[in-house]
């Protein structure tokens, strides 16, 4: 990435003959974003990136025009505060990098792009409400311009209620929220200066690191950067994977049998780069493979759940257990009234039509219980039974009475769900 002394001046030149205020050079952050950089990773990716255009110039002339026709592009995401601290802490760095090369010091122009690592396909009116709080995060933040899409930009070409959504977002924040009307909104905000504070400090750390390794075209050309980003990409999935960060609509509280838009013509926000994946993609899948089954078969891989004991014993195992199964397309059948024995757990697993059966109940009723249940079970043939928590001390006997797994917080669910819907389906 190497442009001559004489064709940078030239188009500096050009423009300024033209009279165009119009931006030459842009650091665009789409792809990094998309590709799982941190938010500091961002901040400083996009001052590496001004940095390098202005290491192009050939003289303090040169430089001076083009910093002041930059243009740099943060993506803004649903996570509120750590995008506003994101383009406060941008600002903050941009000053600085001017002030070291002895430059006039003007305002970054910042345009704010729309996240699409986060954006979802399941249950896409919630994107309504992460481009609503990615838009006030922003101008919050302190972006020139914005750009929202439409909620089922991933689905296809949006039809006119999507863009009318989408412009009214914008609309509805600056007329009637009135985000326009102060300076800066989170200038003194103990939280939010100190996590911008805290994000300048590390993204300047960052591209002091960039500068070490030979600045960002050498870096990028060692790997380097993509290591450091690929690391910081993985810890989120597994987040993602664990529902440690749950993504709503998709990976809990998913609607099983959402009636999701029929649009058609090519999807209004594409990936920014080859080979990226957006963070709800894998759980994405396993509801594509239940629809696939309910399209072949006439039904989805299925779960019945066998609650043990009184409501207030199970209630709340259940809430839990039947959220995460949805989210990975498996329908719950469930028993009427209470199953206080195993000869009631086989009756209500008989009548179900389900293979794979999970137990749901409090420690305290799996001690009486679970050990006789998870036996009567597995003596009438079921194929799978999972219960819904730890175990504990009882793991080893309800182990030996023919419990296969145990499902509880922390595992990674897209792998469970995955692996009990291959335990559902296998003939």
């Amino acid at each position: 990435m190497q442009v001559s002394a004489s064709t940078f001046a030239n188009l500096i030149g050009d423009l300024d003959e033209l009279g165009a205020a119009s931006t030459a050079f842009s650091s665009r952050g789409q792809y990094w974003h998309a590709a799982g950089a941190t938010e500091v990773q961002q901040i400083a990716l996009a001052i590496s990136t001004a940095v390098a255009i202005l290491d192009m110039a050939p003289d303090a002339d040169s430089r001076r025009a083009a910093a002041s026709r930059l243009e740099f592009r943060l993506v803004a995401d649903p996570n509120q505060f750590a995008t506003i601290a994101k383009f406060r802490a941008f600002r903050q760095l941009w000053a600085l990098v001017l002030e070291s090369w002895s430059l006039p010091q003007s305002p970054a122009f910042v345009h704010a792009e729309p996240a699409w690592r986060s954006m979802t396909r399941r249950d896409p009116w919630v994107n309504i409400l992460r481009s609503t709080i990615s838009t006030a995060a922003a101008a919050l933040g302190g972006a020139n311009t914005i750009t929202t899409v439409p909620h089922t930009a991933l689905l296809g070409t949006a039809d006119d209620d999507a863009r009318r959504l989408s412009r009214n977002i914008q609309s509805v924040l600056l007329e009637e929220s009135n985000l326009h009307v102060v300076g800066d909104a989170a200038a003194g905000s103990g939280g939010l200066e100190t996590l911008t504070d805290r994000f300048a400090e590390a993204a300047w750390a960052e591209v002091q690191l960039i500068e070490r390794e030979g600045g960002l075209i050498r870096s990028l050309a060692d790997g380097r950067i993509q290591a450091r980003i690929a690391e910081a990409d993985a810890k989120e999935r597994k987040l993602i994977a664990a529902r440690r960060l749950p993504i709503t609509g998709t990976s809990t509280w998913p609607l099983l049998d959402e009636a999701v838009p029929a649009l058609s013509g090519e999807p209004d926000l594409a990936a920014p780069g080859p080979n990226l994946t957006r963070l709800a993609e894998p759980w994405e899948a396993l509801r594509d493979r239940s629809d696939a089954a309910l399209a072949s078969t006439g039904s989805r891989p299925t779960v019945f759940l066998a609650n043990l004991g009184p409501v207030a014993a199970f209630i709340a195992r259940n809430n839990w257990t039947k959220n995460l199964l949805e989210a990975g397309g498996i329908e719950v059948r469930q028993p009427d009234g209470v199953v206080a024995s195993a000869e009631a757990a086989v009756a209500a697993f008989r009548a179900s039509g389900a293979s794979v059966v999970c137990l749901c109940s409090s420690d305290a009723i799996y001690a009486d219980l679970a050990t006789a249940v998870a036996t009567a079970l597995k003596a009438a043939g079921v194929r799978h039974v999972a219960i819904a928590g730890k175990g504990g001390e009882l793991e080893a006997a309800l182990r030996e009475a023919g419990a296969d797994r145990f499902i509880h917080d922390g595992l990674d669910m897209v792998a469970l769900l995955g692996d009990l819907q291959a335990v559902i389906t296998a003939r």
